[in-house]
Order: C-alpha cells, then sequence, then structure tokens
C-alpha cells in the first residue's frame, strides 16, 4: 500500500500539470480557482459546503446506530514543537516520540496524562453514546514513532479502553537528490495522503460498515461529535470534511474553494505553494481577511469516511478498484530538505488533496458530488480544532484550558 501510493505521487510528480491561478475581479477574471469568499451561500450548498449551526436542528435517530474507528495520526517526530523538558518532567527520557505521545495535559482523575492516551480515553467514552454500537482506536505511524506509541498506553487500565487495533505502519520512501534522480540516500515518510488512499482503498474492498474519523495526533478535540457522525450517518455521505473560519492565524494554511469545471463546480484547495506559483502569494493570505470580505476557510486535517456510503458510490462507477485508485490525482508537494549539505526533495500530499481530487473525480465521472463540507465558525473552532503547530501553542492550551472529565476534551477554562 505504501508503494501504491507512492508510485502515484512518482506518476503525479513526473507530470506537466497546469498551474492553477485564483479568481480575482480586479487582477484575474480567468482564475480556475474562485475563492469561497467571492461565493453566494446558495451556491455553496449546491456543492455540499453548510455551517455547522445548520445541524442544531437535526435530530439524533433513536434508532440508527453508528459503528465508529477513530484513526489519528502520530507518523512524524514533530520536532519543530520544542518539548524536551516536558519528556523529561513526565517520562525521564529526552528522545522525541510523536507530539501526542511527549505532551501532556494535567487532569484531576489521571494525574499529568499524554495526549495520545486521553484520545484513547476520549474514544472510549464515544461508547457510552446510545447510538454507537461499536468504537474501535488506530493509531498511524512510522519506524521513528512506533515503539514510543504503542508503549504509551500500556500503564493505562485496559477497562478503560476501547479497542485498540493494530498500527497502520506508514513507511518512508526514497526522495529525490539535487538531479531530481530517486535515491535512498534520503529516505522520509510521503505525507499524510497515505492515510486518506489507504482508508478509501479498504472502504470500496472491504465489507466494513464503519465511519472513519480521522485526526491530528496531537489536537485532542480532533473527533467529531454524535451529532456530526449521526447526520453522516443518516444521509448516507460518503466523506465529510471539517473547516474553520479563516482568521490571521491561518494565512499560510490551505484554504477551500471552488474549481470550475466543463462537468460542473466541484470543492477543492489551494495551497499556498501554488499562490507562490501563481503570484498570488499575498492575495492568498489575505483572502477573507479584508474589509468588507466575506470569510473564507481554513481546512482543519479532520475527515470522516463512511465506507458503507462510499463503497455504494463506487460501484456505480463499473470500475475496478485499483484502477479507480489510480484515478485519484493528489497534489504533489515538493518538499526540500537539506542533509550533510545535500538537498533532497520528498515527495508528498496532503489528505485533503486526495479526498477533493476524489470528488472531482466523482463530478467528471458520474455528475455527482460525494463529498461534504461542514465549517466550524471562528468562535466554535476550539470544539474541533486546536493542533499544536509551535510550543507557543501548547502554551496557550495550558493556560486557557482544562481537560474535561465527562468527554476527556479540552474546553475553555472558566
Amino acid at each position: 500500500m505504501n508503494q501504491d501510493y507512492f508510485n502515484l505521487l512518482i506518476k503525479n510528480a513526473q507530470g506537466r500539470r497546469k498551474s492553477l491561478s485564483l479568481f480575482c475581479p480586479k487582477t484575474k477574471t480567468d482564475g480556475e480557482i474562485i475563492p469561497l469568499t467571492y461565493v453566494k451561500n446558495e451556491d455553496l450548498k449546491k456543492v455540499n459546503f453548510f455551517d455547522v449551526n445548520e445541524l442544531e436542528n437535526e435530530k439524533i435517530s433513536d434508532t440508527l446506530s453508528v459503528n465508529i474507528r477513530v484513526v489519528k495520526m502520530q507518523g512524524g517526530l514533530g520536532s519543530s514543537v520544542k518539548r524536551d523538558d516536558v519528556i523529561r518532567k513526565y517520562e525521564g527520557r529526552t528522545t522525541l516520540g510523536s507530539k501526542g505521545t511527549d505532551l501532556y495535559y494535567l487532569t484531576k482523575e489521571f494525574g499529568p496524562i499524554s495526549i495520545s492516551n486521553l484520545q484513547l480515553l476520549q474514544t472510549a467514552k464515544l461508547q457510552n453514546s446510545e447510538n454507537v454500537s461499536e468504537v474501535k482506536f488506530q493509531f498511524l505511524v512510522n519506524d521513528e514513532t512506533h515503539d514510543v506509541v504503542m508503549n504509551s498506553f500500556k500503564s493505562l487500565d485496559n477497562n478503560l479502553l476501547p479497542e485498540i487495533l493494530s498500527p497502520i505502519v506508514q513507511k518512508k520512501m526514497p526522495t529525490l537528490d539535487g538531479s531530481d534522480i530517486l535515491t535512498e540516500e534520503r529516505k522520509a515518510p510521503a505525507g499524510h495522503g497515505f492515510i486518506a488512499y489507504k482508508e478509501v482503498y479498504d472502504a470500496i474492498t472491504s465489507s466494513n460498515d464503519e465511519i472513519v474519523c480521522i485526526g491530528n495526533g496531537e489536537d485532542l478535540n480532533s473527533t467529531p461529535d454524535i451529532k456530526i457522525l449521526n447526520y453522516m450517518k443518516i444521509n448516507k455521505l460518503p466523506i465529510l470534511m471539517i473547516t474553520t473560519t479563516k482568521t490571521k492565524q491561518d494565512m499560510k494554511g490551505g484554504q477551500i474553494a471552488i474549481k470550475r469545471t466543463p462537468f460542473g463546480d466541484c470543492l477543492t484547495i489551494f495551497e499556498k505553494a501554488q499562490a507562490e506559483e501563481s503570484g498570488q502569494l499575498k492575495y492568498f493570505e489575505e483572502l477573507g481577511l479584508r474589509e468588507g470580505d466575506s470569510p473564507a476557510y481554513f481546512n482543519t486535517n479532520v475527515a470522516l469516511i463512511n465506507s458503507e456510503a462510499l463503497r455504494s458510490n463506487f460501484k456505480t462507477l463499473g470500475m475496478e478498484a485499483k484502477e479507480f485508485m489510480g484515478q485519484i490525482q493528489p497534489e504533489v508537494i515538493k518538499n526540500v530538505k537539506e542533509q550533510r549539505g545535500k538537498k533532497f526533495t520528498q515527495l508528498e500530499s496532503a489528505m485533503g488533496s486526495i479526498l477533493l481530487n476524489m470528488n472531482a473525480f466523482f463530478v467528471e465521472t458520474v455528475g455527482k458530488s460525494i463529498l461534504t463540507v461542514i465549517n466550524i465558525p471562528e468562535e466554535d473552532r476550539h470544539k474541533i480544532f486546536l493542533p499544536i503547530k509551535t510550543r507557543s501553542d501548547y502554551d496557550e492550551y495550558l493556560e486557557k484550558y482544562v481537560v474535561s472529565p465527562d468527554s476527556c476534551r479540552l474546553v475553555p477554562k472558566k
């Protein structure tokens, strides 16, 4: 599976793909990508983009039961987040694991406890819902994080935990050298697009009936609540992504937009690298933040896959699974790193790119969108999106939030 995914990245990196640009009413009226700040609300509905507040009146079904598998991405060291002091204080070691295993919150019930262990306990609490019939948990790891992650929860009482499946292991892959030739002199995982690729393939080739909830390993609040899960199940939504309203702290991140195609409009994601390539970086960063702008929307990296609904839609294509997976066209991120004085390019892709481009394939092939986006407004973003990208993020959460004993989620201090 790792190799199949990487082969797709190589194919896409070698292909000559047209550079895309953002529509701008003053300077780029022929831009193919329409920022959502220029899209009317009624047109957002046509591409399945909704505000979470629109679900407030949704009733949780008394008869529908959901099987849930939570997948937390612990596949990187996250060395940019300085935490040596935290590891020494709570574990007596200095080597890095993942951010989720190395960063701790204080709780009344368990004392200091790592984020990864809190995620396990949080998932177990989903089993208390009348609408949940089965809960499973799985980590995405790589060779560097595997042992630390899998050893991290051995101190917990097994009676408190959900069923923990064998980890999904993302292998390190070759990189490109200075001559753009594949080399094993430096190897690295090829981005979190891998988990989307794997979960899509598993959904269309299995008989599973579950909703897979994928979120960042250091983000304690990245598991959607039962109302969103129930909404997805009742409406048989194959893919759901969660965004949040863009703020100044999100200027560098990928933004959800609309791509106009001859086959119809579909949601897409436009990244900083694409804005730089099209000479629109300043415009990209300021979208949704300028006076008079409607909001823009930032991808949170929280995604849900309804395996039964996705498989049902896949069958309408009349394709073999491997042929279909070959049609997924993720945007390839060329991540340049330096090692021993040499430059190497890691080929990566993002989870959102896999899911959105797969949706575009459905729009083109059968004229149907299979992806829904639910946006969390700025005032509620903490309920689903508290990532730790810097040490200052972690310190801020320690100051402003506390772990709820009822949900094992972070909630604002009173």
